[in-house]
């Protein structure tokens, strides 16, 4: 088999479940580093910017102090340089209880 198959075969096998404690919020955005395969960052309607080094197992918030919007409804890592995260704010819903955005932050 070759390694495209078998990693098509494992996405496939996988299967969501949720990890975290109830009404811990909502994940709107997540973003993979695009050379180191098991950096990940992801955007909260609450929670702000978070990073991952080791796959998922521990997670640290990045954002604190950083945002005035804590809703990231878009996150992206630049291709060019992936030290640099691109976050959109605010969430993208008909509902009545989202937390708006207040632009697009880069980080430094």
């Amino acid at each position: 088999m070759s390694e495209s198959a078998t990693r098509q075969a494992l996405l496939q096998a996988l299967k969501f479940r949720c990890i975290g404690p109830p009404r811990g919020g909502r994940v709107l955005a997540v973003a993979g580093h695009p050379t180191q395969a098991m950096t990940f960052y992801f955007g909260g309607c609450a929670g702000g910017i978070w990073k991952t080094v080791d796959g998922g197992v521990y997670w640290e918030n990045i954002s604190d102090g950083f945002l005035k919007s804590a809703a990231v409804g878009a996150l992206t890592v630049s291709e060019a340089d992936p030290n640099v995260i691109y976050a959109g704010m605010g969430e993208a819903t008909f509902r009545l209880d989202v937390s708006f955005g207040d632009g697009i932050y880069k980080s430094t």
